[in-house]
């Protein structure tokens, strides 16, 4: 009898515990919309399926920033990457897709650029500043075709 009331304490703190864990999905991010950049600061120059490729002529404080390609909220690119380079007064930088996805001409996507990466912003908060906002869409007929 006493086994039976152990094995059923057990069996209740197990199952509690199971219900309170965090389920491993973190919640989801929105990406807030920060300052709009014109054409002539940001373009894409490139792009493949798996890649995009930007030029980007802006002064970060940052040595490094956190870019994301964004289809809505969900990230399909990113990474941090050197954003400093002041005698030039630009930089580009090539992202990548994540296993699985694939650019498509025709389709709006988002460049956002920030100071840290979401999942250290996902510990405070669900909602990420983009220093950086820039929509654009593949096969734009203002984009330069090197890498299609």
């Amino acid at each position: 009898m006493r086994k039976t009331k152990q094995g059923s304490l057990i069996f209740v703190i197990c199952i509690g515990l199971m219900v309170c864990a965090p389920s491993g999905q973190r919640p989801t991010m929105h990406y807030d919309h920060g300052s709009t950049i014109p054409d002539q600061y940001i373009s894409v120059v490139g792009y493949t399926s798996n890649e995009i490729e930007f030029k980007i002529t802006a002064k970060f404080p940052l040595k490094h920033a956190y870019h994301l390609v964004l289809d809505g909220d969900i990230p399909l690119a990113e990474g941090w990457y050197p954003a400093s380079r002041p005698e030039a007064g630009l930089y580009t930088v090539k992202l990548k897709a994540k296993k699985g996805v694939s650019f498509q001409e025709g389709k709006t996507y988002r460049l956002c650029v920030g100071a840290e990466s979401p999942e250290f912003i996902a510990v405070h908060s669900s909602n990420y500043r983009c220093i950086i906002d820039y929509e654009f869409v593949l096969g734009d007929a203002k984009l330069h075709p090197h890498l299609r």
